[in-house]
């Protein structure tokens, strides 16, 4: 059985919020999401 998923409406939200960060902090959290996207 397929689990049920709700549509992902917050993700412009942050991606907006996101683009504020300092360049070295979105830099750290691209390289975390990476690793963490590669360990599935």
């Amino acid at each position: 059985m397929t689990p049920r998923t709700r549509p992902v409406s917050w993700i412009r939200a942050a991606l907006k919020e996101f683009e504020t960060f300092p360049e070295g902090a979105r830099s750290v959290c691209l390289a975390a999401l990476t690793i963490a996207a590669k360990a599935r």
